[in-house]
Order: C-alpha cells, then structure tokens, then sequence
C-alpha cells in the first residue's frame, strides 16, 4: 500500500467518525478510510512537512476531537539534520481541505513552554490539556474563561485563548507532572494524570487553583494500596467506571468510588517474580506479554482494551460487572522480532511460540 518504508515506527493512533488515523514516526501522519465493503478500496492520505502544513513527523501522541478537529503532538528530536526545535502540537481544524495552510493550526513552545508533547488529554468540548516534557500540564481554554463548552469554537482565533500557568506538582502531592504520559478525564470532571506515579485532582479556572483527589505510587508494602511499578505509561476507563492503568510492573485496574480505591493487579511471570512474594499472590500472573510495557487504549464503548509491550500486545474484553475472567479474555498477539527492525532484505515475520527455519515465512 506504501504506507510504511523501514526505520520508523507507529507510535500512536487515533479514531475519527470514519477515518483512522496514525504515524510513522520520521515520515508523518497517516489517515486511513476503511473500504465499505470487503472486496474494496482502502483510502489513505500521508501528511509530511513536505506535501503538507504540519510542522514535523516526529509525532508522539494523537487525539481526536468530537468536532473531527485533529491534534497531534511532537517532540523535538533532529532528525536527518533538520532543527526541529519549533515543534509542538499541529491543530487540523478543518478535514475536508487537509493540504490548505489555513485548516492548520499550531501552537508552537513559545505558548505550550516547551516542545515534546507527552499527552493530550480533553477535559471538555473547549478545553483541552497537554503534557508538556519538563514544564508540566498546560489547559488550553479554546474560547477562553469568557465563553462555553457549547459555544461556536474559535479554533483559528488565538485573541481569545486562555492558558493555564504551568502544573509541575499538585499541592500536598509528591509527584512531578513534567514527565506525564497519559491524561484522562473522570465521569465527575477529575483529571487523573499518569506519569511517576498516578494522580487524580480537579482544576478550578478562574483562580487557576489545582486540588488533589488522590494519588497512587508503586507498591511498596504488603498491606498498602498501590501500583505495579512507579511510571504510568497509558490510562483508560473502562464501561464499568473502573480506571485501567498500565504501568512499568504490568497492568492495574482501579476500582473508584469508596473512600479507597482497590487496585487489582495483573502481570507477567517474569516481572511476577521480581516482586517481593508478600505483594501479591499467584492470581496475579496473567497473559501479558512481559517487557516494557509501551501503551494502553480503551475502545469507544469501553468493553475492550488493548495494550502493548517491546515482547507483543494483547487485548481484553470487559465484562459488564463484576470481577473480569482476565484467564481467558486475555489474547496474546506476539510479534517476535519486530516486523519492522530497520534496513533488511527480509520479508518475513517471525511469530512468537511457532519454531520456523531462518528462511521460512510464517504463514
């Protein structure tokens, strides 16, 4: 189809009303339209600094917004000598004219205050939050305090815009937020915010005033309520109003709603076993792949997520209450080595658990 070429990887992806989209980390964003039927024609444009008005291609994160509006945030790496040190986030605010200078917005670091962009998260139809790496979470307030969710949105007219001054750290909080990865919004309106550790505060706009809710760290004691591992790298809730967390040691879910949240944990035997044996029991250990884990992404009617790792990626379905049959519903997906390990002559894909011969493809 020529959407990939080697030495760039798909580091994130994001839905719209009929298109996916995603990256090719180095290359650009990529919009797929699935066929309608079968038998038909995918339709899928590349958006590079090249044949387009984005500022870079080496996009981190994407969301959609429920306007179609499209953001996609960057990080400053160079790349092939290119000074890539104006990057930010690119805005796509109208889809039917992509190529057009005037469908993109950009907010470059002289606004956000810095320019790799870690999460994107929205709060409301005119708010919207980024993780910005070593400044901290910065809301952007579209139609600024004046105006509501509800109103006409005034994407491309910045005179309006109000932005919050820069969350490095919650009051009566121990972790930073400049090194957030993942920001989801409560059903009450709380921000949670995944990165060294996980918190959950709610903002109040007009005073600029962050209180915190709560704020869970990496287990460190048999009794205490805690997590798999201090670095949060992805967060969904899922339809049951549980909130799912991955994190360095595995996958957590949290049960909200009383006055402590109970955390189950599911893992790897690998990283089971570098746990103290006090932590948690065998009931635990789960189908996960083991290895870093990299992403988690929950499904739009919130009975399925995904997760992946450097070792492969899974998926889970989610019951409609009570307590998830994780045995089972957990579906292993390996792909050993990666598919796409660089400059190579090879065509095949080796999958994890099937012996082959050097030279034989897997079917």
């Amino acid at each position: 189809s020529g959407l990939f070429d080697f030495s760039g990887g798909l580091l994130t992806m994001a839905r719209d009303g009929e298109a996916l989209w995603f990256n090719q980390f180095t290359r650009g964003l990529v919009r797929l339209v699935p066929a309608d039927d079968p038998g038909g024609t995918e339709q899928w444009s590349l958006f590079s600094p090249e044949n387009s008005p984005i500022m870079g291609d080496g996009h981190l994160n994407l969301a959609v917004h429920e306007d179609g509006v499209v953001l996609a945030g960057t990080e400053n790496s160079t790349f092939g000598g290119t000074d890539n040190s104006q990057l930010g986030v690119d805005v796509l605010v109208d889809q039917s004219r992509p190529r057009d200078p005037g469908s993109w917005l950009h907010l470059y670091p002289s606004t956000l205050g810095g320019n790799i962009i870690g999460a994107i998260g929205i709060e409301q139809r005119d708010v919207i939050w980024f993780a910005v790496r070593s400044v901290g979470l910065r809301r952007w307030d579209v139609n600024g305090l004046g105006a509501g969710p509800n109103d006409p949105l005034t994407w491309t007219d910045t005179s309006d815009d109000h932005w919050s001054d820069a969350l490095v750290r919650i009051p009566g909080s121990d972790l930073d937020l400049d090194a957030t990865n993942a920001i989801v919004i409560g059903g009450d309106g709380s921000i949670f915010a995944g990165g060294t550790g996980l918190v959950e505060f709610r903002y109040e706009p007009i005073l600029g005033l962050a209180t915190l809710v709560n704020e869970w760290q990496e287990k460190e004691q048999s009794l205490e309520v805690g997590l798999l591992g201090q670095t949060v790298t992805g967060l969904g809730f899922d339809r049951n109003g549980h909130l799912w967390a991955l994190t360095a040691g595995g996958l957590n879910r949290l049960r909200l709603g009383g006055e402590t949240a109970a955390i189950d944990a599911f893992t790897d035997l690998a990283t089971y076993l570098t746990f103290d044996s006090s932590f948690y029991a065998p009931s635990a250990i789960s189908p996960l792949p083991g290895g870093t884990y990299r992403r988690l992404a929950m499904s739009p009617d919130r009975t399925r997520l995904v997760l992946s790792s450097d070792l492969g990626g899974c998926a889970a379905t989610i019951p409609e209450a009570g307590m998830p049959e994780v045995e089972g519903d957990l579906a292993k997906a390996y792909l050993d080595p990666n598919p796409f390990p660089g400059e190579t002559d090879a065509d095949m894909v080796a999958v994890g658990g099937i012996t082959l011969a050097p030279d034989t493809p897997a079917d």
